[in-house]
C-alpha cells in the first residue's frame, strides 16, 4: 500500500457525512484500486512490449517489400537491356561490376567490424586495468582484441575479392 492510497482512503472513512454503507463502499474499492495499482507495471510494461514487437514485425515486413520491389525493377530493367541485340556484353559487364561492389563492401564492412571489435577490446582492457589492481583481470580484454585482429587480418589479407572475369582470386597485399 502506498501512503497516497492509505491517505486517500482515510479521508473518505472519517467524513462524517457518509454512511456505515457508504464508508464500506469507499474502503471496498481503495482495496480494489490497490490490487489494481500493484498490476499496472506489468501490464504498462506488457502492452510496451507487444507495441514494440508489433513496429519490428511491420519495419521487417516494409524492408523485405522494399527490397523484393528493387529486386524485381532491377531484373525488368535487366531483362530488357538483355533484350536489345547488341547489349548482352553490357549486361554481364553490369552484373560483374555489382558482384565486385558487393564483395568490396563486404571486405570493408570486415574491416570496420574488425577494427571496432579490437578497440572495444583496447577500451575493456584500460577500463579494467584502472578498476582492477590486485589480479590481473584486464587481460580478458585480449579475448575481443585478438578477435578483433582475425577478423581484420582476414579481411584485409585472405579474403577473395572477384576479380575483372568474374572468378576469385586471392588478393595479394604489398
Amino acid at each position: 500500500m502506498n501512503s497516497m492510497s492509505v491517505a486517500m482512503a482515510s479521508f473518505f472513512l472519517l467524513d462524517s457525512t457518509l454512511s456505515a454503507d457508504q464508508k464500506t463502499v469507499v474502503a471496498t474499492k481503495g482495496i480494489e484500486w490497490l490490487k489494481w495499482a500493484s498490476v499496472a507495471p506489468f501490464i504498462w510494461l506488457s502492452v510496451g512490449s507487444i507495441a514494440f514487437f508489433a513496429f519490428l514485425a511491420v519495419a521487417s515486413w516494409s524492408g523485405s517489400r522494399a527490397a523484393e520491389r528493387m529486386a524485381y525493377y532491377k531484373n525488368e530493367m535487366l531483362r530488357k537491356v538483355a533484350e536489345s541485340p547488341e547489349s548482352g556484353a553490357a549486361v554481364l559487364e553490369y552484373l560483374r561490376e555489382q558482384q565486385r561492389d558487393a564483395a568490396r563492401k563486404r571486405r570493408d564492412g570486415m574491416q570496420l567490424g574488425g577494427l571496432i571489435t579490437a578497440a572495444t577490446g583496447i577500451g575493456i582492457m584500460i577500463f579494467l586495468k584502472a578498476m582492477v589492481h590486485i589480479h590481473p583481470v584486464y587481460l580478458v580484454g585480449l579475448i575481443p582484441l585478438l578477435i578483433g585482429l582475425a577478423l581484420f587480418g582476414y579481411a584485409h589479407f585472405l579474403m577473395r575479392e572477384p576479380s575483372a572475369n568474374g572468378n576469385s582470386v586471392r588478393q595479394i597485399s604489398a
